[in-house]
């Protein structure tokens, strides 16, 4: 029968593990002494039946080390006596001196003294600093190798493996076990372990994913003896420091070496979002900020950094970004302490040394935070060069800089005599040439902007980070875009299979209109401070390569489709999905924006698409889509419905039946009333009565217009004008009245044409409606403003006031969004309704006198402005005054009516609503009939007031209008930056406008 102890020697040396040196695997005792082995290992030495019964248990549960070295020396039997004195496993390892009041133990083999460190190696707990002053204890590395071409400055670097039972620095799940030793150099006066392990300790605080993660760290006590002569010995005790981190696949060195990008770099915008992510992790060293309720603190904590040692080997990379590393040169101190001292220059390896680092004028004591600019500016050239030209054209532009420092030293410098070297100037120019990407060419002005020889001119790192995070999405968004054209040009190669692509369309427009709100697509990219103050940049960035995977993922399940047998119909069922899902992703984004961004994007969406298409395919597809629930697309298809009618106004047809069937029988107008300047009726439709305005219009023919024009031609104008006003389902912001047609008026001349247009009232005011006996006749906002008591007490609260200036810009902003031109904007014009007999409705005004209104185009026109004197001075004064005589030949493109002019006469009515005073008490002093000084006189004796009672910002937009200072005043050209102009500068601050 076989040995117990024996077969338990065997069962340890399975567990031995050959490493530097030799351990035992000891999570695994408990299998190899079972409770039954000990028992039988301690009867074969001749236990008694008490000790084997009690013995048992209190070895396996707190001896069984102590137990396995015995077993090992073939001892077994002391385990009794060991036990028995209250020796477990928590007393090792065990000293000769300290066992020698045992008598019992003096038997013990020297053997085991050795051998204990065996069964009890180090445990490496992650985030502890341990200090091992034994020399002799056991570090359970499977594998350390040195690695000499990494070495640091003031360090040395090894690869180990830890064995797995001994640590837990790594994840179980983690495959890879490797980690990498840092040994820090005790003979350098410039560093010292505890330096590099405090400033680790912090940054391990914050907890940054592109800075390397300290793991553990541990001093080793090593002592060296030396004999004299006269045979006395010294004994010196030189301590060793160690890091410990996670082994990454490659430095950056190596990586720009590689002739095929490594992981995730393969795609171009991984290249940035790693830069973003180091950009990211400079900028908190160089300002660290530990909340101290985030960190558990008693205070919070500031400190101010440099890394001073920033080059190609300590950047570390994973598959798909960069890690900072090597910390032994950085430097933290407290910003509050003022006589904190300068920073000692501490001279690390590379060839991105800072210009102020060197020279005669080089005082050690003056470098800061901008070496490290200068530095990553180096990295970013050379990232870049690499993306361009591959590790070749990095290695030749590494070998162009090599010049001639001081004889006989050369160096690879970036600069030289106080200037970029021509090389480094030359290649960016190349790099430049090579290609026409956004976002590349802004990297490589951000790392020229970096290289300023003046270290006060180069940005911060917070600066840097912010414009690299706009790059980023720029990348990011031209990405989304090329994929977008690639699966719409593959559907377009297919034109007999192909959907119909108008949803994906809109949605591709709508995502071009949330990059330009957020402006990363701008020539001039700055600091985008902006950018980060409005939006969350990360789920910004996070939602526009999800959309990107989705629509190449899409993009190859649609070419697959088409080599079925039935393709074309498994690709209009996958583009169906497409789009579906496209919208949603959509949505996703526009829900990153604030509010008043998505109501900006949203308005430049609507406005491109009705500018850069043709009205009519465009109004047919809108139409179309009606169906979809989705918001901006139901307002979308309501604009171009009434873009298509005003385009309709401008172009001279055929007469068609149809457009004759909304003139109207005038024997059914009966009780036309006048209320001041607005005429009232009642209008039989078939048997129902209805309350309607009466407004009479001209048409006329601009004079300058070079071609004849027929009775025919203007009935038809007559009629288009009249589809225009009568545009079912209008966007709802337009808060004008529904036009149900309009009477002939015959006219006897050659170019004018006559109408009576007529406007359904609204529901309160219909004899069915109950509330049509308190509500009366609509009133202008000039009566009421006229009608002002004295005392004040009938004046509106100031948010009421608000409200209703908001609905008025907004409604103004909405027509001139859809091409339609008011031209006769006045107090009179916007009328009111109460419910009641004492309370009117101000936030749902009506907008009228539509008779001067035409499209924004070059051929039809009005007869000029109101020939109503009291309103005059709602008109811009310039167009009042080009038009009272037939302007000269230099004025005539400027005598037609433009939209600025509009925003003019908005100006006033802000300005009335404001005061809430009419246009015409605050001009009665004004003693003068001309245009200009009357409205010299409203700026300077009334506009000054808005301020102090209606806010500043409301008070700018009304400056903003009453000056028409707008870029791009002539009308059809450019004319987008205007209504851009008046929605940013009046709409958007007005509309938020809360009190």
């Amino acid at each position: 029968m076989e040995s117990p102890t024996r077969h338990a020697t065997e069962a340890l040396a399975d567990l031995r593990e050959q490493g530097c040196r030799c351990f035992i695997n000891t999570s695994r005792l408990q299998d190899v002494l079972a409770q039954d082995h000990i028992l039988k290992i301690l009867a074969e030495y001749g236990a008694g039946p008490y000790q084997i019964l009690n013995y048992g248990d209190i070895i396996r549960n707190k001896a069984p080390k102590l137990f396995a070295i015995l077993v090992w020396i073939q001892q077994p039997h002391l385990i009794i006596t060991l036990v028995g004195h209250q020796i477990f496993d928590k007393s090792l390892p065990l000293d000769r001196v300290a066992l020698q009041h045992v008598p019992e133990l003096t038997q013990l083999h020297p053997q085991f003294f050795h051998v204990q460190y065996e069964f009890i190696p180090h445990f490496f707990e992650k985030g502890l600093d341990s200090y091992i002053d034994d020399s002799q204890l056991v570090l359970p590395f499977v594998v350390e190798e040195r690695l000499e071409d990494v070495d640091g400055a003031f360090s040395s670097i090894s690869r180990v493996e830890i064995h797995p039972s001994f640590q837990n620095l790594l994840p179980e799940s983690e495959t890879h076990r490797f980690l990498i030793q840092k040994e820090v150099s005790s003979s350098t006066e410039y560093t010292s372990f505890e330096g590099e392990k405090a400033n680790l300790e912090l940054l391990h605080c914050i907890k940054h994913p592109n800075i390397v993660e300290l793991l553990s760290s541990y001093t080793l006590s090593t002592s060296t003896y030396t004999t004299f002569p006269d045979g006395t010995e010294l004994t010196v005790v030189r301590p060793k420091h160690f890091f410990l981190f996670r082994e990454e696949p490659m430095d950056l060195h190596a990586f720009l070496r590689a002739p095929q990008p490594y992981g995730q770099f393969i795609h171009d915008e991984t290249y940035y979002l790693a830069l973003q992510g180091l950009a990211s992790a400079l900028e908190c060293i160089h300002d660290i900020r530990l909340n101290k309720l985030t960190h558990s603190l008693s205070v919070d904590v500031r400190r101010i950094g440099s890394h001073r040692d920033i080059r190609l080997p300590n950047i570390l990379v994973r598959t798909d970004t960069f890690l900072l590393a090597d910390f032994g040169l950085t430097d933290f101190k407290d910003p509050s302490n003022e006589r904190r001292s300068k920073t000692t220059f501490k001279a690390g390896k590379g060839d991105y040394i800072a210009p102020e680092c060197y020279g005669n004028t080089f005082d050690h004591q003056a470098v800061g935070r901008s070496m490290d600019i200068w530095a990553f500016g180096c990295v970013l050239i050379e990232v870049a060069t690499y993306m361009m030209l591959g590790p070749e054209g990095l290695k030749n532009f590494q070998s162009r800089r090599i010049s001639l420092w001081l004889q006989p030293i050369s160096n690879g410098f970036f600069f030289q005599n106080g200037a970029l070297k021509s090389e480094v100037l030359d290649h960016i120019s190349e790099l430049r040439k090579s290609t026409n990407d956004h976002a590349y060419l802004k990297l490589l002005d951000l790392s020229q902007n970096m290289l300023r020889m003046k270290f006060t001119e180069r940005p911060g790192a917070r600066e840097v980070w912010h414009v690299l995070r706009c790059i980023c999405m720029a990348k990011l968004y031209s990405q989304l875009q090329s994929a977008l054209d690639d699966y719409d040009q593959s559907l377009e190669a297919k034109p007999a299979a192909s959907p119909s692509r108008v949803t994906q369309w809109f949605e591709m427009e709508r995502v071009r209109a949330w990059a330009d709100v957020l402006g990363f697509q701008q020539d001039e990219i700055t600091a985008c401070e902006d950018l980060e103050n409005t939006i969350d940049v990360d789920a910004c960035q996070a939602q526009l390569r999800e959309l990107k995977c989705f629509v190449r993922q899409h993009y190859k399940r649609t070419a697959q489709s088409l080599q079925g047998k039935d393709g074309s119909q498994q690709l209009v069922t996958l583009h169906a999905q497409f789009e579906e899902s496209l919208s949603r992703h959509v949505r996703s984004l526009y829900k990153l924006l604030p509010m008043r961004l998505q109501k900006r994007a949203d308005n430049w969406w609507t406005q491109r698409l009705l500018q850069d298409r043709a009205t009519e395919t465009f109004a047919t597809h809108a139409t179309r889509n009606l169906l979809s629930s989705h918001e901006p697309y139901e307002q979308l298809t309501r604009r171009a419905l009434v873009k298509r009618n005003l385009q309709a106004i401008s172009e001279t047809s055929n007469p068609d039946p149809d457009v004759y069937q909304l003139c109207l029988d005038p024997t059914k107008l009966s009780e036309i009333r006048s209320n001041d300047s607005h005429d009232y009726s009642i209008y039989l439709d078939g048997t129902t009565a209805i309350r309607v305005l009466v407004e009479p219009t001209s048409i006329a023919i601009d004079e300058n217009a070079n071609f004849q024009i027929s009775a025919d031609e203007i009935a038809i104008r007559k009629s288009s004008l009249a589809t225009l006003l009568a545009t079912p389902r209008k966007p709802l912001d337009f808060h004008v009245l529904d036009c149900i047609g309009f009477v002939d008026v015959v006219s006897q001349e050659p170019r004018v044409g006559y109408a009576k247009f007529i406007y359904r009232l609204p529901e309160i005011c219909q004899p069915h409606s109950e509330e049509y006996k308190s509500t009366g006749d609509p009133y202008s906002l000039l009566q009421i403003l006229d009608h002002k008591s004295n005392d004040g007490t009938n004046v509106p609260p100031l948010e009421i006031r608000i409200q209703l200036a908001q609905v008025l810009v907004t409604s103004i902003h909405s027509l001139h969004l859809s091409g339609w031109l008011h031209k006769s904007l006045n107090a009179d014009n916007i009328l009111l309704f109460r419910p009641s007999h004492e309370l009117w409705n101000f936030t749902d005004p009506r907008i009228v006198g539509f008779r001067d209104s035409r499209p924004d185009g070059d051929i039809w026109t009005s007869s000029g402005p109101s020939v109503n004197p009291l309103l005059d001075d709602y008109i811009h004064p310039r167009y009042r005054k080009i038009n009272e005589a037939r302007p000269t030949e230099d004025l005539v493109g400027q005598a037609r009516f433009r939209r600025v002019y509009d925003y003019y006469s908005v100006g006033v009515l802000l300005l009335e609503i404001g005061l809430w005073r009419s246009l015409g008490s605050m001009l009665k002093k004004a003693n003068s009939s001309d245009a200009d000084t009357r409205r010299l006189w409203l700026l300077k004796n009334y506009l000054p007031r808005l301020g102090p009672m209606v806010g500043s910002t409301y008070a700018r937009a009304v400056n903003k209008c009453l000056n028409t200072n707008y870029s791009a005043e002539k009308p059809g050209v450019g004319a987008e930056h205007q209504v851009n102009e008046f929605y940013l500068d009046v709409v958007e601050p007005v509309s938020e406008l809360r009190i």
